[in-house]
């Protein structure tokens, strides 16, 4: 299973803030690392050489029918991105039972604003619909209200591992904190779509690695399974993606003698880099979330939407506290390095990497932070 976490000076931290008031106060760094035990099953795994589409599919449909048969109760995060929907669509092309599909609308549920806020949802919605109750029990909703934001008036609840395990500064009440009380007596496991590699090259080198972005965001659910980071699709998948990009430089983003890969593509050639690695579209407008901002997810359009959202409902208090958060997060950390950036209105924090994970013939080889 999946584990990760902020290390500073061998002290662990769930929580970013927490890993950086240490780092503030023995001036030790704060990286983010995944456990030794996952490590050690991804160094395991032996890689086909021909890796494809075909194979990635029958890994996919091997792993849910595994969890299928050792769990009493299936519960998939679902929005109708990429990543959740290969999954349902991979349940239910092999006649795997989801017992609950678990959604959250990025809106205000009933505001009339949200047909175009929650276009992507919506379609995602009707397909769930259409498969209850032969491919999926039920659909359960997290709908919240501006009643919600009551979190913004606790002294730094974003310090608070039990209300924040993710390094995103949201403008939104958290799913995530909704899911984790929820499903905390669940007998079974929460599945999410999270989390699509990044790749490194350098000095002739392929390396594979995670950030903290959305791989944290799950980690507050204490039964959530990420799917995509169960080691065995971990591998398998991350070579097939090398072997995507062995002759693409041009999808790289070149950082000082370095160049990564975060997902940023052409919309062109989207769709069939996707369907390479057996990822399934909802439909052909789908493609157009996929579309990355240009600086991190608070400008993306539903959070920008939210916002607005906001703004036109006249909440003026919410919209001020939630401008006071970012302001008092960058207040607090800007002074030192590494730990949070700002556009001017909105603070996220500095990215972290995991350790670095070469890619030799036919495994992953851990070479630690230091690549």
């Amino acid at each position: 299973m999946f584990n990760s976490y902020y290390d500073v000076g061998g002290q662990r931290f769930a929580n970013i803030f927490q890993a950086f008031d240490k780092s503030i106060e023995n001036g030790q760094f704060c990286y983010y690392k995944t456990d030794a035990d996952w490590i050690d099953q991804i160094q395991s795994i032996k890689v086909e050489s021909d890796i494809n589409h075909l194979h990635l599919k029958q890994i996919y449909a091997k792993k849910l029918k595994e969890l299928r048969q050792q769990h009493n109760k299936l519960v998939l995060l679902y929005t109708g991105g990429t990543d959740s929907h290969t999954i349902l669509d991979t349940a239910i092309k092999n006649k795997i039972y989801i017992d609950e599909v678990f959604m959250s609308f990025p809106g205000i549920f009933e505001a009339e604003s949200d047909k175009i806020l929650n276009k992507e949802y919506n379609v995602a919605l009707e397909f769930v619909k259409k498969n209850v109750p032969h491919n999926v029990g039920k659909i359960k909703f997290y709908k919240w209200t501006y009643e919600n934001y009551d979190y913004l008036d606790s002294k730094e609840w974003w310090k608070n591992p039990e209300k924040c395990q993710f390094n995103i500064i949201k403008v939104q009440p958290c799913w995530a904190q909704y899911a984790a009380d929820y499903y905390k007596d669940l007998d079974g496991i929460v599945i999410s779509g999270h989390e699509k590699p990044g790749i490194r090259f350098i000095n002739d080198k392929f390396y594979w690695f995670v950030t903290d972005g959305s791989s944290t965001e799950h980690k507050i659910i204490k039964k959530s399974f990420p799917f995509f980071l169960d080691p065995t699709i971990v591998v398998n998948y991350a070579y097939a993606v090398k072997n995507l990009l062995q002759n693409h430089l041009h999808y790289f983003s070149k950082i000082d003698d370095r160049y990564d890969f975060f997902w940023k593509l052409p919309k062109a050639e989207i769709e069939n880099f996707y369907r390479s690695l057996a990822l399934v579209f909802l439909n052909k407008e789908s493609i157009d979330f996929t579309i990355k901002p240009k600086w991190g997810t608070i400008h993306n359009y539903k959070n920008q939407g939210i916002l607005k959202q906001i703004k036109d409902s006249n909440q003026n208090d919410i919209l001020e506290k939630i401008h006071k958060l970012h302001h008092d997060i960058y207040t607090q950390y800007s002074q030192h390095e590494h730990m949070v950036q700002t556009d001017g209105k909105f603070t996220k924090t500095v990215e972290r990497y995991s350790q670095m994970f070469e890619f030799t013939n036919n495994t992953l080889i851990c070479r630690g932070h230091d690549v």
